[in-house]
Protein backbone atom coordinates (compact mmCIF):
# COMPACT_ATOMS: atom_id res chain seq x y z
CA UNK A 1 0.00 0.00 0.00
CA UNK A 2 1.18 3.45 -0.82
CA UNK A 3 1.30 5.94 1.95
CA UNK A 4 -0.55 9.18 1.18
CA UNK A 5 1.07 12.43 2.27
CA UNK A 6 -0.31 14.21 5.26
CA UNK A 7 -2.63 16.80 3.70
CA UNK A 8 -2.35 19.22 6.58
CA UNK A 9 1.44 19.52 6.18
CA UNK A 10 1.56 19.75 2.34
CA UNK A 11 -1.86 21.18 1.48
CA UNK A 12 -0.83 24.79 0.71
CA UNK A 13 1.84 23.53 -1.70
CA UNK A 14 -0.33 20.98 -3.49
CA UNK A 15 -3.14 23.47 -4.04
CA UNK A 16 -0.94 26.08 -5.71
CA UNK A 17 0.20 25.30 -9.28
CA UNK A 18 2.79 28.10 -9.26
CA UNK A 19 4.84 26.53 -6.45
CA UNK A 20 8.30 25.54 -7.64
CA UNK A 21 9.87 22.16 -7.10
CA UNK A 22 12.57 23.62 -4.85
CA UNK A 23 9.90 25.08 -2.56
CA UNK A 24 8.34 21.63 -2.24
CA UNK A 25 11.77 20.19 -1.42
CA UNK A 26 12.21 22.79 1.32
CA UNK A 27 9.04 21.54 3.02
CA UNK A 28 9.87 17.87 2.58
CA UNK A 29 13.54 18.17 3.58
CA UNK A 30 13.95 21.09 6.00
CA UNK A 31 17.66 20.39 6.69
CA UNK A 32 19.34 23.84 6.55
CA UNK A 33 22.64 22.50 5.15
CA UNK A 34 20.91 20.75 2.24
CA UNK A 35 18.76 23.82 1.66
CA UNK A 36 21.89 26.01 1.42
CA UNK A 37 23.52 23.54 -1.00
CA UNK A 38 20.41 23.48 -3.17
CA UNK A 39 20.20 27.27 -3.26
CA UNK A 40 23.90 27.56 -4.15
CA UNK A 41 23.45 25.02 -6.93
CA UNK A 42 20.49 26.95 -8.34
CA UNK A 43 22.46 30.22 -8.17
CA UNK A 44 25.39 28.64 -10.06
CA UNK A 45 23.10 27.17 -12.72
CA UNK A 46 21.43 30.53 -13.23
CA UNK A 47 24.80 32.29 -13.50
CA UNK A 48 26.08 29.73 -16.03
CA UNK A 49 22.92 30.13 -18.09
CA UNK A 50 23.43 33.90 -18.21
CA UNK A 51 27.09 33.44 -19.15
CA UNK A 52 26.17 31.07 -21.98
CA UNK A 53 23.55 33.51 -23.22
CA UNK A 54 26.07 36.36 -23.07
CA UNK A 55 28.65 34.36 -25.06
CA UNK A 56 26.08 33.63 -27.78
CA UNK A 57 25.25 37.33 -28.03
CA UNK A 58 28.93 38.31 -28.14
CA UNK A 59 29.64 35.70 -30.80
CA UNK A 60 26.79 36.87 -33.04
CA UNK A 61 27.95 40.47 -32.67
CA UNK A 62 31.50 39.45 -33.68
CA UNK A 63 30.16 37.73 -36.81
CA UNK A 64 28.28 40.89 -37.76
CA UNK A 65 31.42 42.99 -37.20
CA UNK A 66 33.49 40.64 -39.39
CA UNK A 67 30.96 40.88 -42.20
CA UNK A 68 30.99 44.66 -41.93
CA UNK A 69 34.80 44.68 -41.79
CA UNK A 70 35.14 43.69 -45.45
CA UNK A 71 35.46 46.73 -47.65
CA UNK A 72 33.27 47.09 -50.72
CA UNK A 73 36.26 46.69 -53.04
CA UNK A 74 37.26 43.44 -51.29
CA UNK A 75 33.71 42.21 -51.58
CA UNK A 76 33.70 43.07 -55.30
CA UNK A 77 36.93 41.13 -55.79
CA UNK A 78 35.57 38.14 -53.86
CA UNK A 79 32.37 38.16 -55.93
CA UNK A 80 34.35 38.42 -59.17
CA UNK A 81 36.45 35.39 -58.19
CA UNK A 82 33.26 33.48 -57.32
CA UNK A 83 31.77 34.31 -60.75
CA UNK A 84 34.94 33.14 -62.51
CA UNK A 85 35.00 29.87 -60.56
CA UNK A 86 31.28 29.18 -60.85
CA UNK A 87 30.71 30.24 -64.47
CA UNK A 88 34.05 29.75 -66.27
CA UNK A 89 32.37 29.70 -69.71
CA UNK A 90 31.21 33.29 -69.25
CA UNK A 91 33.85 34.97 -67.11
CA UNK A 92 37.14 33.31 -68.09
CA UNK A 93 39.74 36.11 -68.18
CA UNK A 94 41.80 34.30 -70.84
CA UNK A 95 38.89 34.40 -73.32
CA UNK A 96 37.39 37.50 -74.94
CA UNK A 97 34.34 39.10 -73.37
CA UNK A 98 30.96 37.61 -74.30
CA UNK A 99 27.61 39.35 -74.54
CA UNK A 100 25.50 38.22 -71.61
CA UNK A 101 21.86 37.13 -71.62
CA UNK A 102 19.32 39.86 -70.86
CA UNK A 103 18.20 38.01 -67.69
CA UNK A 104 21.69 37.08 -66.49
CA UNK A 105 21.33 38.81 -63.08
CA UNK A 106 18.11 36.92 -62.33
CA UNK A 107 19.65 33.60 -63.43
CA UNK A 108 22.86 34.06 -61.41
CA UNK A 109 20.95 35.07 -58.28
CA UNK A 110 18.61 32.08 -58.67
CA UNK A 111 21.64 29.77 -59.04
CA UNK A 112 23.22 31.32 -55.93
CA UNK A 113 20.07 30.86 -53.84
CA UNK A 114 19.60 27.29 -55.03
CA UNK A 115 23.18 26.07 -54.45
CA UNK A 116 24.37 28.47 -51.71
CA UNK A 117 24.38 25.95 -48.86
CA UNK A 118 25.18 22.85 -50.88
CA UNK A 119 28.29 24.31 -52.55
CA UNK A 120 29.30 26.47 -49.57
CA UNK A 121 29.26 29.71 -51.54
CA UNK A 122 30.48 32.80 -49.69
CA UNK A 123 27.97 35.13 -48.05
CA UNK A 124 27.23 38.77 -48.88
CA UNK A 125 28.19 38.69 -52.54
CA UNK A 126 27.56 41.85 -54.57
CA UNK A 127 26.59 40.15 -57.82
CA UNK A 128 24.70 43.06 -59.33
CA UNK A 129 27.53 45.54 -58.68
CA UNK A 130 30.14 43.23 -60.24
CA UNK A 131 28.00 42.60 -63.30
CA UNK A 132 27.40 46.34 -63.67
CA UNK A 133 31.16 46.96 -63.68
CA UNK A 134 31.60 44.10 -66.14
CA UNK A 135 29.03 45.41 -68.62
CA UNK A 136 30.36 48.98 -68.36
CA UNK A 137 33.89 47.94 -69.34
CA UNK A 138 35.11 48.96 -72.81
CA UNK A 139 35.85 45.33 -73.75
CA UNK A 140 32.26 44.27 -73.05
CA UNK A 141 30.80 47.25 -74.89
CA UNK A 142 33.00 46.37 -77.89
CA UNK A 143 31.57 42.83 -78.05
CA UNK A 144 28.00 44.16 -78.32
CA UNK A 145 27.88 44.31 -82.10
CA UNK A 146 24.54 43.80 -83.80
CA UNK A 147 23.89 40.10 -84.40
CA UNK A 148 26.49 38.94 -81.82
CA UNK A 149 25.32 35.96 -79.73
CA UNK A 150 24.23 36.39 -76.10
CA UNK A 151 25.20 33.67 -73.62
CA UNK A 152 23.29 32.19 -70.67
CA UNK A 153 24.87 31.06 -67.40
CA UNK A 154 25.35 27.57 -68.87
CA UNK A 155 27.50 29.04 -71.66
CA UNK A 156 24.84 28.33 -74.29
CA UNK A 157 23.65 30.84 -76.87
CA UNK A 158 20.37 32.34 -75.69
CA UNK A 159 19.74 35.01 -78.32
CA UNK A 160 21.42 37.77 -80.27
CA UNK A 161 22.29 41.38 -79.57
Amino acid sequence: MSKKPNKSRYSPYFESESTSFSTLLDVIDPDPERLAQRQEYLRRMKKEAYKALGKKRQKSQRVIQKAKGISFEENLERTWQWLQETFPDLFDPSQPYKALDVNIVRDIKAHYKKYHVQNKYPDNLVIKAVLYRYIESPEYLACLMEGAPRYSIKGEISGTV
